[in-house]
């Protein structure tokens, strides 16, 4: 069954990393970039953070 906390929990995890991916494709870059396209990286880097916690949990540990 779900665990409401632990999915609350994962949801805070993935959108904090995402955010701080999104700064950091705000501020790297030479020519800034628009803010479509600093979402669409932000949200492919939570998605991806996601897919590895859920099929790799230990490799965030160690």
């Amino acid at each position: 069954m779900f665990d409401i906390t632990e999915l609350i929990k994962r949801i805070v995890k993935y959108l904090i990393e995402g955010l701080m991916v999104s700064i950091a494709a705000f501020a790297i870059p030479k020519r800034s970039l628009n803010l479509e396209e600093i979402a669409l990286i932000a949200l492919t880097a939570a998605a991806t953070f996601a897919i590895l916690d859920t099929y790799i949990p230990s490799m965030g540990v160690t």
